[in-house]
């Protein structure tokens, strides 16, 4: 039981930090997101607005990190995320705005 309430309280406080973050900025990159290996949505609802690319650890719930723009970039540039070679997979997101 404590671990949930743990886990919910620590998700918001998170979902708040990373909301305040990306209204005040044009591109934000988060680090070690933990998110699974094929977790492509998970911060799709708190910034629609967004574009944001993914890079997951292959074995998913370590490393992983995330790269999220600005409604602002994403008017401005065609942005599409370049594939992550094997070895950089969950440590690197890497992005072409055109």
């Amino acid at each position: 039981m404590w671990e949930e309430v743990a886990h919910t309280t620590l998700t918001s406080d998170v979902s708040a930090n990373v909301s305040a973050l990306a209204s005040q900025t044009h591109v934000l990159a988060i680090q070690e997101t933990w998110f699974r290996k094929d977790e492509t949505n998970a911060l799709k609802g708190l910034l629609r607005h967004h574009q944001i690319f993914y890079s997951n650890s292959v074995k998913g719930g370590h490393l992983g990190c995330a790269s999220l723009f600005a409604p602002r970039l994403r008017s401005e540039y065609a942005l599409t995320q370049i594939p992550t070679p094997e070895a950089l997979r969950g440590r690197a997101v890497l992005v072409r705005g055109v």
